[in-house]
């Protein structure tokens, strides 16, 4: 997957937007898991709103230390590469060819090259590539294997997938055989090809 975008739901927090008194929306963090104080603060006003929506003073301290707090997390783009390098395998979604475009989804395994972007071993016989070869727009969603899967983490990475070049193939069939041995038996079959 070479180009898109990126689609995160972290664990403790989620994004939402609250208007102030100009009527213009502003970002705000709720807290899901406790790590954030569970008021919606106003940065700009330093006030949270309360059960009944009364804006009671805020002391100034707290609301800086919850904006550097803030400023300190990592970006979507670190949270979703994180979450692309603890898992190994994931849910690629592609445009059927044989249903009119409906979404198809296979279970895949992947390796991440240098630029932190997904690799797969792919048969040229199975449906997915057939689809991919047919339109290369794809999304592959990831999550950690975990005991709740509303509550964890989990990213959706969208783009294009396409072929490997030929050049790079046996640095990839390397790392690809380091992750998923069980591919050693296949992976120099012609009928398998890496994709990106």
């Amino acid at each position: 997957i070479t180009a898109g975008g990126v689609s995160v739901r972290t664990s403790t927090q989620k994004a939402a937007c609250q208007k102030n008194s100009n009527d213009s929306v502003i970002p705000v963090m709720t807290a899901t898991s406790g790590s954030i104080p569970s008021a919606i603060m106003d940065m700009e006003s330093g006030v949270s709103p309360d059960a009944d929506g009364v804006a009671p003073a805020v002391n100034p301290k707290e609301a800086i230390l919850m904006a550097n707090e803030e400023l300190n997390k990592p970006s979507l783009g670190e949270r979703a590469r994180t979450l692309a390098q603890l898992c190994d395998h994931g849910t690629l979604t592609t445009s059927s060819t044989r249903h009119g475009g409906w979404p198809f989804g296979s279970f895949v395994d992947y390796v991440l090259d240098d630029n932190g972007r997904p690799v797969f071993c792919l048969s040229y016989f199975a449906i997915h590539t057939a689809n991919l070869q047919e339109d290369a727009r794809c999304s592959l969603f990831l999550h950690p294997p975990s005991t709740s899967a509303q509550a964890d983490s989990r990213v959706t990475l969208m783009g294009n997938c396409s072929e490997v070049e030929h050049e790079e193939v046996e640095e990839l069939r390397g790392r690809f055989l380091s992750t998923h041995g069980h591919y050693g038996e296949v992976s120099n079959f012609n009928n398998f090809r890496f994709y990106r």
